[in-house]
């Protein structure tokens, strides 16, 4: 997967430093995607297609990743966000892929721009049924990102599944909630821990014979 991953890297940074056009940077990236196995020759690399939403609507998500499923029917697999490699990610951009995510009812979706970030949209959410999808994984645009590899393993052709991608979404998001809840623990804890500091030091100074007025007043500074 090194192998893939440096020759996606080569093509995406010269995209990023030279500054291409989007449309320039999306017939790119399909070039990466072929790299991994994608093909339109076989409608596994959808691009720009118009799905119709209802009589009077439609979206056009910039790619649809397809694979065969059981029944040996063209599936949906992933939708594809992409945006120029100069672009600063906005939450209206992200708001367009998690539609595209939610007509085509997928649970994953890519964002493509100055960096490669996977969503995860965790459906058995039961804190917060309707909160948006997520991101699980970020790729930056360097040949040393190990996540590179990642994506790589995830998204080659053959060996990709729904089932694998949906495995690595909900580890990757246990550990984001896991390093979450931990920081929030050690920073009640650091916060309890100068309080109780401080109670120590108050008596200290009181035995000592100093005054609680002028001791609190130290404290406070």
């Amino acid at each position: 997967m090194k192998d893939n991953w440096l020759e996606i890297y080569d093509i995406l940074s010269y995209c990023i430093n030279n500054g291409v056009m989007e449309s320039t940077y999306q017939r790119e990236i399909e070039n990466c995607f072929k790299i991994l196995g994608w093909r339109k020759t076989n409608s596994t690399l959808q691009s720009q297609v118009t799905i119709p939403i209802g009589s009077n609507n439609f979206i056009r998500p910039d790619i649809v990743l397809q694979k065969e499923n059981e029944n040996g029917n063209i599936v949906p697999v992933i939708a594809v966000e992409i945006k120029r490699p100069d672009n600063i990610k906005n939450e209206r951009q992200e708001l367009q892929l998690f539609s595209y995510m939610r007509q085509l009812r997928l649970n994953f979706g890519l964002y493509i721009g100055e960096k490669i970030q996977l969503y995860y949209d965790a459906q058995d959410n039961k804190e917060n049924p309707i909160a948006n999808p997520v991101p699980v994984m970020t790729v930056n645009i360097k040949d040393t990102d190990n996540n590179g590899e990642v994506f790589c393993d995830l998204f080659t052709y053959e060996q990709c599944s729904i089932e694998k991608i949906e495995n690595y979404c909900k580890e990757a998001l246990k550990r984001k909630q896991e390093y979450t809840r931990l920081k929030e623990r050690m920073s009640d804890f650091m916060q309890e821990a100068e309080e109780n500091v401080k109670e120590l030091i108050k008596n200290m100074l009181l035995s000592e014979g100093f005054t609680e007025e002028r001791i609190d007043k130290e404290c406070r500074y």
